[in-house]
Order: C-alpha cells, then sequence, then structure tokens
C-alpha cells in the first residue's frame, strides 16, 4: 500500500499526527542521549517535494515520527549488537569510517514512524512517485503493541477522504507490478485527475 500527497496533503498530515495525535516530529538525531525533535512540524514542510537524484541538499526524503508512549528512542552507538551479519558489517564499517554512531537514531530498535515522502521522477513537474508510511525496521509483531496502534490509527486517517487507485492505471509505459493499491490524498487527487503521472520509479 502506497500513498500520494502534494505539499498541501502533506501539511494538513503533520497536523493531524503532531497537533491531533501528539506524535513528535523529529531529525533523527541524538544529542547527549535525547532525540533532537522540531519544536514547530510547519518547518520541514517544505513548499515542494524532493526530486529524484538530489539526495541530501534539496528537501528531507522522509519525516521521521516518534512519541515517548511508545517507548525510548536509541541512538546507534546505544543500540545492543545487531543480531544480523548485513547490520553488524554496516555498523562495523560506519566505525572504521569515524562515524559517531552515538547522534544518529536506530530505526531498528527505536519505535518510530517513517513516511517517505513522494518525490518527483526527473525534475519538478515530472511524473509523481508514490510515498509509503511504515514502523521502525522490524517485523511488526516484534513491535511494542502502543507501535502498532497508533501506525493502525495513522492508515485510517491517510485512507480517510482520500481516493484508491491502482497505480498503474497512471504509470506511462510499462510497470513493474500489479494489483497494487495507493491512496491518493485531496490535493494529489486533483493534481492526478488534471493529468499527472505517477513515475514507475516508485515501484
Amino acid at each position: 500500500m502506497s500513498y500520494l500527497l502534494l505539499p498541501a496533503d502533506e501539511r494538513e498530515m503533520l497536523s493531524y499526527l503532531c497537533a491531533h495525535l501528539g506524535w513528535t516530529l523529529t531529525s533523527g538525531r541524538v544529542e547527549h542521549g535525547t532525540p533532537v525533535d522540531f519544536p514547530d512540524p510547519t518547518v520541514v514542510a517544505s513548499a515542494d517535494l524532493p526530486v529524484g537524484g538530489d539526495h541530501g541538499t534539496g528537501p528531507l526524503w522522509e519525516f521521521l515520527f516518534r512519541s515517548s508512549d511508545w517507548g525510548p528512542a536509541v541512538a546507534v552507538g546505544d543500540a545492543p549488537e545487531p543480531k544480523d551479519l548485513v547490520r553488524r558489517v554496516l555498523r562495523e564499517r560506519a566505525r572504521r569510517d569515524g562515524r559517531d554512531l552515538h547522534n544518529v537514531l536506530d530505526p531498528h530498535v527505536s519505535p518510530v514512524v517513517i513516511y517517505r515522502r513522494c518525490h518527483w521522477g526527473d525534475h519538478p513537474e515530472g511524473n509523481l512517485a508514490v510515498g509509503f508510511l511504515h514502523g521502525m525496521d522490524l517485523p511488526r509483531r516484534e513491535w511494542p503493541p502502543e507501535l502498532g496502534r497508533a501506525l493502525a490509527q495513522a492508515e485510517r486517517w491517510m485512507k480517510r477522504g482520500a481516493i484508491r487507485i491502482n497505480p498503474i492505471d497512471y504509470v506511462d509505459g510499462g510497470a513493474s507490478i500489479t494489483n497494487a493499491v495507493t491512496w491518493v490524498r485531496p490535493a494529489a487527487w486533483s493534481w492526478l485527475a488534471s493529468g499527472g503521472r505517477i513515475a514507475n520509479s516508485s515501484f
């Protein structure tokens, strides 16, 4: 399941998740054991979406949410040694590269919700890749129950007032999956209904 949101839809989403549900929008950095949060979520609500290939220099690609109700936020450097080999290798490589792992929140250990934003395929006003809302980087059965309930509540809101589509119907050329479902929020639906197209790179 995926979502299609334009910045106007994102502002509405941020207002609901932060002001109504009480979630905290966080930067993903940790200083002295404390997550660095955005005091005002609207400061990250950019006027446009990221553009494919423009990592690190344009608008944020992800919104990271947390709540003390879900459990503590833990930095990578303070997290237990990962069980799987891939994570252990990546962490050791980061240490060798001199990266400070105590100032980055670990989404594998910390209960968080991540919204990966939609982005323009090649340039603004091009095709739009869908976004995704998901929880911490663990199987859902291993999440704190509070996190599962919070994500389910957010998913219900994301669908409320949205249009359910098969994104393949709005992709030019061949697409790599079938029977997909995308929920399109109002501003994005207006754009799509007026001729907007979904990027095949979404899949």
